[in-house]
């Protein structure tokens, strides 16, 4: 399947994460649990078409912090593309019943999208890098004392507050508002969105890597499965 059909079935507030080969990015694979090889996240925003292609405008948080782009700048990386899943408790929550799934995950999406538009002007918080590295530490010394294991678990980590925000952070904020993509106690990392895929919060919907074409995921639709 070519980008043309994989973009156009992409829809605006799915999540986009890629993999970072840097140490930062080596360690965290190593260190944090669970596992994921996903490192940079983003939202994807308006479909766009540029010279006579398809794309997607995309929300992310960069080193001079929150910037805007185009999904196709990734065509050439490892790229994973997630879709928040609605469940009856978020729906119940809105007086809705299971029939509305399909339009409220569609118009959450929307909504997740425009609220990046909110996080503009935001610095990159690399004050979030120091809190990890410090708190890890304390983490995989609890750990190890415990358990005999050096890890540092997903709830191991709680937010810090502030304005700034990392790719994580920025991706959290936006569904924030509606239903939370991470877990409130805990700290949005990578890890912490590997186990909202694993607790099926999000699904997988297309997928790619440089030597590939792209690929849709087999549950790649317009309805969202109950969980």
């Amino acid at each position: 399947m070519n980008r043309q059909e994989v973009f156009d079935q992409l829809q605006r507030g799915d999540i986009f994460a890629t993999t970072n080969p840097s140490l930062i990015g080596r360690l965290h694979h190593k260190l944090f649990r669970p596992r994921t090889t996903r490192f940079h996240y983003g939202i994807l925003g308006e479909k766009v078409i540029h010279e006579k292609e398809l794309d997607w405008v995309i929300f992310e948080s960069i080193t001079k912090g929150t910037a805007v782009g185009r999904l196709s700048w990734y065509l050439n990386d490892d790229v994973e593309v997630y879709r928040i899943v609605v469940r009856d408790s978020d729906l119940a929550g809105y007086g809705l019943d299971a029939k509305s799934r399909d339009t409220i995950g569609f118009n959450f999406g929307v909504l997740a999208s425009l609220e990046a538009t909110n996080m503009g002007r935001r610095w990159y918080d690399y004050r979030l890098l120091a809190v990890i590295l410090w708190k890890s530490l304390l983490a995989m010394a609890l750990h190890l004392w415990r358990e005999g294991q050096v890890y540092v678990d997903y709830r191991d980590l709680r937010p810090i507050g502030g304005l700034d925000l990392a790719c994580t952070e920025l991706v959290n904020e936006c569904f924030k508002p509606y239903f939370p993509v991470i877990d409130e106690r805990f700290l949005a990392t990578p890890a912490n969105f590997k186990q909202s895929v694993l607790d099926g919060r999000l699904r997988t919907v297309a997928k790619w890597k440089p030597e590939e074409q792209l690929i849709p995921t087999p549950i790649l639709r317009t309805a969202a499965e109950p969980v």
